[in-house]
């Protein structure tokens, strides 16, 4: 039931900053690669490829959003919901 609530909210906010599919495309890649997974391998790859997934929407975010300085910033704060 909670994580049911986190994907309620984390979609609530996701809509109300009116996300696209390349943003969700970009946070959904922050979520799969997640190195605080237990038992997981190449930790150091997996924080590589989320870090990625962070630069490649902040830098679409700096470029489609230019007049919103604080969209990346509501975009994790969305993701932080999960």
């Amino acid at each position: 039931v909670v994580d049911i609530e986190a994907i309620k909210a984390f979609l609530k906010k996701c809509w109300s900053v009116d996300i696209s599919t390349k943003e969700y495309a970009y946070l959904k890649g922050a979520v799969l690669f997640n190195p605080d997974l237990e038992g997981l391998r190449c930790l150091h790859y997996i924080q590589a490829l989320r870090r990625e997934a962070h630069q490649a929407l902040n830098e679409h975010v700096r470029l489609i959003h230019r007049d919103d300085s604080m969209r990346f910033a509501k975009l994790l704060i969305a993701l932080s919901m999960l």
